[in-house]
């Protein structure tokens, strides 16, 4: 699948879960993000989604959360987490 694909897979799967978080090994199966899926996700971010991250408690993997779209009014509302280490 090709990076504009798994882009729109990973955006979808957020979409689906907006406000929830969902995590970094689901990003990176074959049906969303692949092995890039952690990349597709920091694509989206420099497009202007605002994708939250935190540490899952008690494990060595993380988890995100869209929290916003590009052009929603209000974004510093949000606060979101912006870690370049994906």
């Amino acid at each position: 699948m090709a990076s504009d694909a798994r882009r729109r897979a990973v955006l979808a799967y957020f979409e689906a879960r907006f406000g929830e978080w969902v995590e970094g090994p689901a990003l990176i199966s074959e049906t969303v993000g692949g092995t890039e899926g952690l990349r597709r996700l920091r694509e989206l971010r420099d497009r202007g989604y605002r994708i939250e991250k935190e540490r899952i408690p008690g494990r060595d993997a993380f988890r995100y959360r869209m929290i916003g779209r590009p052009g929603d009014a209000n974004p510093d509302k949000a606060s979101p987490l912006r870690a370049s280490d994906d």
